[in-house]
C-alpha cells in the first residue's frame, strides 16, 4: 500500500522531526483501527551526550520499543514506535536519548499533551480520559 502524497512529510512535523530523526513507516491496522508511525535515527548520526552536551560516542539502543500516544490522525488514535539510541560520554557514562517528540518520562507526545491541556476543562479530567481510550 502506497502512502498518501505529503503524508510522511504531515507526520514528521508533527513530531517534530529533523534529521537525523526520520519516520521508519506508518501503518493502519484495520483490526484495531488505530494508526502506527514508526521513528528511527540515522546510524551514523553524531549526537551529543543530552547531559553535558559534550561528544559522544553511539552505545547501542534501548533493549525495548517505547510507544506514546500521539494526536489522532483522521480520527483515528496515533500511537508513534521508537528504539531511542543510547550514547557513551566520558564525563557522563552511558546516556538514554530523549526522541524531539517526547518529554521525559511521559507515555504521550507533546502535540498530545498540547492538545490535552488546551481542550481540557475543569473537573473533565474523567471525560478526556474515555474520549482518548487510553492503553497505558
Amino acid at each position: 500500500m502506497k502512502m498518501v502524497k505529503g503524508f510522511e512529510s504531515m507526520l514528521a512535523g508533527s513530531l517534530d522531526l529533523d534529521e537525523p530523526w526520520y519516520i521508519t513507516g506508518a501503518e493502519f491496522d484495520p483490526v484495531k483501527n488505530v494508526i502506527d508511525v514508526y521513528v528511527g535515527i540515522r546510524e551514523d548520526a553524531v549526537i551529543a551526550c543530552p547531559h553535558c552536551g559534550g561528544p559522544t560516542k553511539r552505545y547501542g539502543y534501548e533493549p525495548t520499543e517505547r510507544s506514546w500516544r500521539h494526536a489522532d490522525c483522521l480520527f483515528y488514535p496515533c500511537y508513534v514506535h521508537c528504539k531511542r539510541p543510547r550514547v557513551k560520554c566520558d564525563n557522563c557514562g552511558v546516556q538514554q536519548v530523549t526522541a524531539p517528540f517526547e518529554r521525559q518520562n511521559s507515555r504521550h507526545t507533546l502535540l498530545f499533551e498540547g492538545y490535552a491541556m488546551m481542550i481540557k476543562h475543569p473537573g473533565s479530567f474523567a471525560a478526556m480520559r474515555r474520549h482518548w481510550h487510553p492503553s497505558f
